[in-house]
């Protein structure tokens, strides 16, 4: 028996090569890992005031945190050195997993040193939250690591 072609046939592989190519976009986005900027989303928003008044707060000094980069030392310098408490929070967009926080421990007047040759080279976003003078403070930078 021959098949003769025709329109019908046209449409018919038509609609089976575009249900082929949904399926596949489909089965490759519900395998694909999501990472939440945080899993505990709803409780910050509820704090996100606190957090606006933070971030004016550190706009209105007179200096802001200033961070050099030397390859591989981080140097971030605080506007003051009374008695600045708190911690860096290193945020990676692309894998939750290299999150990490560490304290504010100041060791040249108003200074900490950080040695940032381990961390995976490009996109790091450095958010500060620090106190001084029984005020808080929040300032976030966009770091590009090379």
């Amino acid at each position: 028996m021959k098949i003769k072609w025709n329109w019908g046939w046209g449409i018919l592989l038509s609609i089976i090569i575009f249900m082929a190519v949904v399926t596949t976009i489909v089965a490759f986005m519900m395998n694909r890992e999501v990472d939440l900027v945080t899993d505990k989303y709803y409780d910050k928003e509820i704090k996100y005031q606190q957090q606006i008044d933070k971030e004016k707060r550190a706009v209105l000094l007179n200096e802001n945190v200033k961070i050099g980069y030397t390859g591989k030392i981080l140097n971030i310098t605080f506007p003051s050195d009374s008695g600045i408490t708190g911690e860096l929070y290193f945020y990676r967009p692309s894998d939750l997993h290299k999150d990490f926080k560490i304290p504010i421990k100041l060791s040249d007047k108003s200074s900490q040193f950080l040695d940032v040759s381990t961390l995976e080279r490009g996109l790091w976003k450095l958010q500060i939250n620090w106190s001084a003078d029984k005020k808080d403070f929040y300032t976030e930078k966009t770091l590009m690591l090379n």
